[in-house]
């Protein structure tokens, strides 16, 4: 379970660091539309990389929340059943 996470979270960090880097050098376009046809080929645009930022940085806070609850619940204290 620590290495799935430790990949996925990995992959996330790659790719908030490539979308943030691509919009900061200005590889993406700042033009209407999501994607655009460059040579016959989509090509994502500056809309497009912010929109796949937010939500990679959503779906990591999402990560952490989940690991947070998961790590408290494991090492959480049992609650004793109750004697009827």
């Amino acid at each position: 379970m620590v290495v799935m996470i430790a990949v996925t979270f990995t992959a996330l960090g790659m790719t908030i660091w490539q979308l943030t880097s691509g919009l900061v050098d200005g590889t993406y376009a700042w033009i209407s539309g999501m994607t655009t046809m460059v040579n016959g080929a989509s090509v994502l645009t500056a809309w497009g990389a912010c929109l796949q930022l937010v939500f990679a940085v959503l779906i990591l806070a999402l990560g952490v929340v989940v690991v947070i609850q998961g790590v408290k619940k494991l090492f959480g204290k049992e609650a004793a059943p109750a004697a009827a």
